[in-house]
Order: structure tokens, then sequence, then C-alpha cells
């Protein structure tokens, strides 16, 4: 910085002038400690005046880690101290993001999270059929429930309430479906920690629908269809009359 250390009438605390920066009127200042550590001459540094250093402050904070070399609780040094903090502060940070993930609710993390996704990937049909089960069903349903906290149960008390309100089998399953894109996405970024309640659903809670496919002759298919039907049930001696 191009200025020399000063002493201050702390021993063990110096402080050297910013060749330019001013705090008030006066130069600002940083504070450095100088202490015997394990046998060998260590210095560090505090701070600036303008983030609140003083000389005081910085003789409590060289009286405090000599206290803490003496009896062996806490840091000695202040690179430990500040290593300490930062451990702390990742972890208050860690459990802050992980409170946070436990309260997202299920219509927060389908709007927020799956959906922009689900956009990318899929066509405007599925994505159309997929907005409305949403819409009128999946999240007036189980859109404040933690997404987190979704379970089989949740599933089961929607699918009865389409079912109650005349909803085809294949809606509901169609439903459930979606449900189960949406948690699986949720497995994958950290939202839910599984199972996915859809995937182990008991066989016998889910909607039941016959997959046989119900088509009408046409006319002229009849019409074809019964002079087969009379050719074959001609009898044999008919024809030799």
């Amino acid at each position: 910085m191009g200025t020399k250390w000063k002493p201050t009438k702390y021993s063990g605390v110096r402080y050297r002038l910013h060749p330019q920066r001013k705090h008030g009127v006066t130069p600002d200042k940083y504070f450095s400690i100088r202490y015997q550590f394990n046998g060998k001459r260590r210095e560090e540094g505090l701070g600036w005046a303008s983030q609140g250093w003083t000389a005081q402050k910085a003789f409590l904070k060289l009286a405090e880690l000599k206290n803490a070399a003496v009896t062996g609780q806490g840091a000695a040094r202040l690179s430990e101290q500040r290593k300490e903090k930062a451990d702390k502060d990742a972890k208050m940070q860690a459990d802050l993001e992980e409170e946070n993930r436990r309260n997202v609710t299920y219509s927060n993390y389908f709007n927020v999270h799956y959906w922009p996704d689900a956009r990318q990937d899929k066509e405007s049909a599925a994505l159309n059929a997929e907005a409305s089960l949403h819409k009128n069903w999946i999240i007036p349903a189980i859109g404040t429930t933690p997404v987190r906290d979704i379970g089989e149960l949740h599933i089961i008390k929607l699918s009865r309430k389409m079912k109650k309100a005349g909803k085809a089998p294949r809606s509901i399953e169609y439903a459930l479906a979606c449900i189960r894109m949406v948690i699986n996405h949720a497995l994958r970024s950290g939202y839910h920690t599984g199972p996915n309640p859809v995937t182990t659903m008991a066989r016998n809670t889910r909607p039941k629908y016959d997959n046989k496919r119900v088509r009408f002759f046409s006319r002229d298919e009849a019409v074809n269809l019964l002079a087969t039907l009379r050719k074959k049930s001609i009898c044999p001696c008919q024809t030799l009359s």
C-alpha cells in the first residue's frame, strides 16, 4: 500500500494508512494483530476502520485468541475463526435452502420448476391436455400441499373425486400420469425424497377401464356380412335340388 505500519497504544496491535481513501476526515486505517502461536510469531490482518475496526476492538480480538490458545476452547487463530464462521454460514445457507425445498407447494413446483422444462420437450397437444388437468383437477386438489409431502392418499382422493364427478377412467389415469411426471421431476431436483406415490399405488386403487374397442359396421359392410352368412347357412341338399 506504500505506507508503513504504525503502533497503537495496545500491545500487539498496529495499523497502516490507506494512501488515498478517507474514513471521515482522516485516512482509512487497516488494523493488524501480532502474537505468538505454537512458538512462532504470527500476524493476521483484521480489517479497515471503515468496516468498523478500531484499535481497541482489535486488542479485544487479540485477547480472545490468546485466551483460546491457553484454554484450548475455540479457535486460537483468526484464520481458524474465519473458517469456522464460513462453515457455519454455509451450513445455515444449506439448511435454509433445504427448508425452502421442504415448503415448496405442488402448485409452485409445477409452475416454477416443472412446467418450463415440460414446454421444451412436449408437443402442444400434450401440453394443453396436461395444463387443463392441472388447472381443473390436480391444482385444486393438491396444489397447496408441499410437493415433498404428496403421498398415496392424496392421489387416491383425487382419483375418487374425479370418478365421483363422472370423469372417464382414462382421464383419471392420465391425471395420475401427469402427477407422476411432476414428482419424478421433483425427485431428480431434490424436492421430493421418494418413492413416487403414483408408482407405488396398489393396483386395486387405480381407475379401471375396458381396453376393448367398440366399432359399428357401416350399412354396406352390414349388407355384405349378411349376404355372406346366408350363403354359408344354405343346406347342401338345397343346392342339388
